[in-house]
């Protein structure tokens, strides 16, 4: 039987500043993933899996998503694929609109049963706060990106999941939230580590001040309502290039 690592990135909104709180990662197997050597010392733990970067990754985009929404999402994966085509010379992600089975959806944090391939994923709109909760999520997460890998092999299975509702008083955010879960499906973590507090190989968010890159990237672990971001920084293209790059 196929034993996973399944990686789980959870985005927290908290008031009018819209926290992404690194969440929990579940050890299943060894050897785990542990980073690439790769890039600046202080970023090199904060990878998960890469995707296999060598295809197009097809993004199957629920339906249910509105036009305006489709739109946002088509602009984040534009601003991955241009980082694609300067890093590997091609897109990175092909946009689909289907209609999303329920059977896409994982029915917890740590099911890796979910429909999945190497080679594309879905975005799926979830409206409905008990669905959201029955998965385990706090009512103020946004979105959330869950991951299944094997060791130290690419990313097998992912899918990200958004939560709308709770964006509804800040529709603002919603490009920042699917460009950052664009960069999780990439396989990168945060740009700082808010957990751990000083792990090796991960620089601590709390170092930080708000002229760092680290701080100023997409990739980093908060996103304030009234200043979203929905550009690639400097720290978020040149781990993107280190995770692109990643062959097992």
């Amino acid at each position: 039987m196929k034993r996973w690592d399944a990686r789980l990135i959870l985005l927290t909104a908290a008031a009018v500043t819209m926290a992404l709180v690194g969440g929990c990662a579940r050890k299943i197997v060894d050897p785990t993933f542990t980073g690439l050597a790769c890039g600046a010392a202080d970023q090199r733990e904060s990878y998960m899996n890469p995707i296999d970067a060598s295809r197009v990754q097809v993004i199957s985009v629920d339906s249910a998503f509105d036009d305006a929404q489709i739109a946002k999402i088509q602009s984040a994966i534009d601003s991955w694929n241009s980082q694609g085509r300067a890093t590997l010379g091609h897109d990175l992600f092909r946009l689909q609109t289907l209609a999303i089975s329920a059977n896409s959806v994982p029915t917890s944090v740590e099911d890796c049963g979910f429909p999945g391939v190497v080679g594309g994923f879905s975005v799926v709109k979830i409206t409905a706060a008990q669905t959201w909760t029955d998965l385990g999520f706090s009512r103020s997460n946004p979105g959330v990106t869950i991951r299944c890998s094997s060791g130290i092999e690419f990313a097998e299975k992912q899918v990200i999941l958004v939560n709308t509702s709770n964006m509804d008083a800040y529709p603002q955010i919603f490009e920042n939230v699917i460009l950052h879960e664009l960069g999780h499906a990439v396989g990168l973590g945060h740009s700082c580590d808010d957990q751990n507090k000083g792990k090796a190989g991960f620089r601590n968010c709390q170092s930080l001040e708000p002229t760092d890159d680290y701080f100023q990237a997409a990739m980093y672990p908060y996103i304030r309502a009234d200043s979203p971001k929905e550009n690639l920084t400097a720290n978020d293209q040149e781990r993107a290039s280190c995770a692109l790059n990643y062959r097992p």
